[in-house]
């Protein structure tokens, strides 16, 4: 028996990386999942459909589907629900672009990544949470980035697609939370499937408060939690699996930990009360 057993995932994006991830993930708990992707993903697609038919006891869709249109995001939301039943949880992960400074984006760039990395989730989140409104409970989760708070101003693409879906996912939140539908957004940080130099892997292992990358698979727990009854309270939220990165990035070097910090030496020096004395005076002014 998985935690999902019964239930419809429509997972976007889902040709690889996280998309395809998450659908496993909800495959092995018992889901019935359809998964989409653009043409050029349709080999992909295909083969991680038969995959998860032998991850499920529930059904499995895919289909290739321009999600930039809203006739075409209305019309998978029909064949989806016709294939497995009724959706009850959507995933958005589609994202196109990201790297480039602003004197090198083209107008074309620009319009494609908004495209697919914003106003697919939208006609998505409008198409389905309809369905789900006039059933009265559903769970979207929008999968996003710490570069949608934190900004990139050599993937400046990416960094406002992202911070558009966390804005979207509030409004969407606020929108359909009155017919019990829940808005969520997941935001994920630096992997260890990213092509990263070496000197680049390091600056972000420095400011990792866990000290490692995630991988795919980090966002799984996090996703799991947001779509079951245990987040019903929760809506309109971004979280953050990022570790730690989010809030230490910004951290500068002489406030980090660099070693051990259980001898005790700590709390050794805060009895010396002339010495704590010295501190308070100095910082008094």
């Amino acid at each position: 028996m998985g935690q999902f057993d019964g239930k419809g995932v429509l997972v976007t994006g889902a040709g690889a990386s996280f998309g395809r991830v998450l659908a496993e993930a909800f495959a092995g708990e018992g889901a019935s999942v359809y998964i989409q992707d653009w043409e050029d993903s349709a080999e992909f697609l295909k083969r991680n459909a038969a995959d998860l038919a032998k991850r499920t006891p529930g059904k499995v869709g895919y289909g290739t589907w321009d999600l930039t249109s809203g006739a075409a995001a209305d019309e998978m939301a029909q064949v989806a629900e016709a294939e497995i039943g009724d959706i009850e949880i959507l995933i958005n992960t589609a994202l196109w672009g990201g790297h480039g400074q602003i004197f090198d984006i083209s107008e074309e760039e620009w319009d494609r990544c908004m495209a697919i990395g914003l106003k697919s989730y939208f006609l998505t989140c409008q198409s389905l949470g309809e369905r789900m409104s006039r059933r009265g409970y559903g769970k979207i989760i929008n999968i996003t980035s710490i570069m949608g708070v934190l900004g990139a101003g050599s993937a400046l693409l990416y960094g406002t697609s992202r911070a558009a879906v966390d804005g979207l996912t509030r409004s969407v939140a606020q929108s359909l939370g009155p017919f019990g539908v829940r808005c969520m957004g997941l935001a994920r940080g630096a992997t260890d499937s990213t092509q990263y130099t070496a000197a680049e892997r390091a600056e972000r292992l420095r400011r990792m408060t866990l000290g490692r990358l995630a991988s795919e698979e980090d966002l799984v727990g996090p996703a799991l939690f947001l779509a079951g009854p245990g987040s019903d309270f929760l809506t309109g939220t971004v979280m953050y699996a990022d570790g730690g990165y989010t809030t230490a990035a910004i951290t500068d070097d002489v406030f980090r930990v660099t070693g051990p910090c259980w001898t005790g030496e700590g709390r050794r020096r805060k009895q010396d009360s002339s010495l704590v004395k010295a501190r308070i005076d100095q910082h008094t002014p």
